[in-house]
């Protein structure tokens, strides 16, 4: 099953990138997501692993992922290490007229 979700946001690419580069916030943008803690001492960035879980239907799936992918300000890759298989993306780009 693929899952994608795309948004055209009226705010500066500063703005948007220091908070979806804080993990910590990711519970207050990711529908569903139940579980999101931090598996191994490294900050944000490739290497940095995290437990994570997202509510489908009643039951919680996700497992232990790493960060593969960190360009600043632009793009933010993970995969699923143990659990279901997985991927995620946070990739931003300018939409034009400060979007």
């Amino acid at each position: 099953m693929r899952v994608d979700r795309s948004n055209v946001v009226e705010a500066d690419r500063d703005v948007v990138w220091k908070i979806v580069s804080d993990p910590d916030r990711y519970p207050s943008f990711m529908t569903r997501l139940e579980r999101w803690d931090s598996a191994n001492d490294q900050p944000l960035g490739i290497g940095a692993r995290y437990y994570a879980h997202w509510k489908v239907g009643s039951v919680p799936v996700g497992g232990l992922i790493e960060v593969v992918e960190f360009a600043d300000r632009k793009d933010l890759a993970w995969v699923g290490i143990t659990g279901v298989t997985l991927r995620g993306r946070i990739r931003l780009r300018d939409a034009g007229d400060g979007r």
